[in-house]
């Protein structure tokens, strides 16, 4: 005798009823993406920060425009402190920017003490456009071991930052030449 009632399928309506599947939170998710999209789009109050990295070297193609970070690092190792990073490079790359936006880089120490506050400025022609913006750092002297905040602001509040630390390294056994950064 067959049985009147039909096998469920494993992923059916009926299963799934009562329970959040799937593909229920991935349907809500991309509509909350949407909804958040298009508030996104409405105001041009505050861009949006889509990098912020510190590198050895940013390299620039000619023809292209494109650019290569070399060297990315979070951490900076010194045999001594105070301490002169020679030169870095700090990459970022916004969005939602309606015109000409003003901005700063700033790197605050974890006693609150500010490093350096460098102004800087990116166009957009529209709000979907993503400018990448590069500073050359030179000569940072930092004074002591210990985690900085690196900032990018807009009037005057952070909107994106990352932390950088400085640690202390052993001076490497090398016959007495001068000890190297270490990233």
């Amino acid at each position: 005798m067959r049985s009147s009632r039909r096998a469920t399928p494993p992923f059916s309506v009926e299963r799934l009823r009562g329970r959040q599947s799937f593909f229920n939170k991935n349907f809500l998710e991309k509509q909350s993406a949407q909804k958040q999209h298009k508030r996104m789009y409405d105001s041009f109050e505050t861009p949006m920060v889509l990098s912020l990295i510190a590198c050895d070297t940013v390299i620039t193609d000619a023809q292209s425009g494109k650019k290569t970070l070399v060297g990315l690092f979070n951490s900076v190792g010194a045999a001594r402190y105070p301490h002169v990073l020679p030169r870095f490079f700090i990459f970022a790359s916004l969005t939602n920017g309606n015109g000409v936006v003003e901005f700063r880089i700033r790197l605050k120490a974890g006693n609150g003490d500010t490093v350096f506050d460098l102004p800087g400025k990116v166009p957009f022609n529209t709000p979907l456009d993503a400018p990448e913006i590069v500073f050359d750092i030179q000569n940072l002297a930092i004074k002591s071991t210990g985690s900085y905040e690196l900032q990018i602001v807009h009037n005057d509040i952070p909107i994106a930052s990352r932390i950088l630390t400085f640690r202390q390294i052993e001076p490497p056994q090398n016959g007495g030449r001068q000890p190297q950064t270490q990233h």
